[in-house]
């Protein structure tokens, strides 16, 4: 949905809202994004999961 713009920038808001709490993409928040021509697959998604849980 985040070729949706009304979407994403409500999703900004939220990104930072998490960060200010200390939670950050990567470090200790596993966030993904997708479109409508670019969705994630669960192979992907795995593989992701998988890394940050090492």
């Amino acid at each position: 949905m985040m070729d949706n713009i009304s979407y994403a920038n409500k999703n900004i808001v939220k990104i930072r809202a998490y960060e200010n709490n200390g939670f950050y993409a990567g470090v200790n928040m596993i966030m993904t994004f997708e479109t409508s021509q670019s969705a994630i697959g669960s192979t992907a998604l795995k593989a992701l999961i998988t890394e940050y849980l090492r």
